[in-house]
């Protein structure tokens, strides 16, 4: 599938503002991540808008080196891990029940 340039950006653009639009207004939708499931956090529509510090390239290119892998699987295990410490943090009955031993 090839776009051109700007529709690839502006389509981009448009996604990231309908992101920024449903944390600010409160339409968005509950989900199982932002229910109630535990007593340490709690989901109270005062969001916000966070960037972690950048990562540079050259670091991520050396742990893929290193483990003799893809960028892809260091972006993913990144993702996976955040998800997995964020369930952790929540105390998620599903994750305690289900997740632990993947």
């Amino acid at each position: 599938l090839k776009m051109p340039w700007y529709k690839f950006w502006w389509s981009s653009l448009v996604s990231i503002g309908k992101v920024l639009a449903l944390t600010s207004i409160g339409l968005d939708d509950e989900t199982t991540l932002s229910k109630h499931i535990s007593d340490k956090m709690t989901h109270n529509r005062k969001r916000g808008v966070f960037r972690f510090e950048t990562i540079p390239f050259d670091f991520i290119h050396d742990l893929k080196t290193a483990a003799h892998v893809s960028i892809n699987d260091v972006v993913y295990t990144c993702l996976c891990r955040a998800i997995q410490g964020y369930l952790e943090t929540t105390e998620c009955p599903v994750y305690r029940a289900k997740g632990q031993d993947t």
